[in-house]
Order: structure tokens, then C-alpha cells, then sequence
């Protein structure tokens, strides 16, 4: 996970399905993190995931 020390303001819209699916998410998490705290968790296992699929293609190479 990131750790955040300074924060920016950041504002988005999301269709109602994106954010039934976020709070069934979050909901079935054991601390039950905000919405705010879920979407960061997502954001950051996404961005960890696509560095580890990189990491893999460029070791093929």
C-alpha cells in the first residue's frame, strides 16, 4: 500500500453500478475501510498489479 503523507483533493463520478460493486467490496473487507479508503486500496492493488505484469514482460524480454 502507499503510504500518504501529503494529499490532494481529488473529485470523481462513477456511474451507480461502479458504486454498488466499490461498497460490496469495501463491505465484505473485515474493517469495512470509507468509500474514500476503498477506492484508494483498489487504485493502489491496481497500480501494483500492472508493475508486476511490467516486471514479468520485461523479464521474457
Amino acid at each position: 500500500m502507499l503510504a500518504v503523507t501529503d494529499t490532494e483533493r481529488f473529485e470523481m463520478r462513477i456511474s451507480p453500478e461502479l458504486l454498488a460493486a466499490i461498497d460490496s467490496w469495501r463491505l465484505g473487507l473485515p474493517d469495512k475501510p470509507p468509500r474514500a479508503t476503498a477506492v484508494k486500496r483498489l487504485i493502489g492493488m491496481s497500480l501494483q498489479g500492472e508493475a508486476r505484469k511490467e516486471a514479468k514482460r520485461e523479464t521474457k524480454k
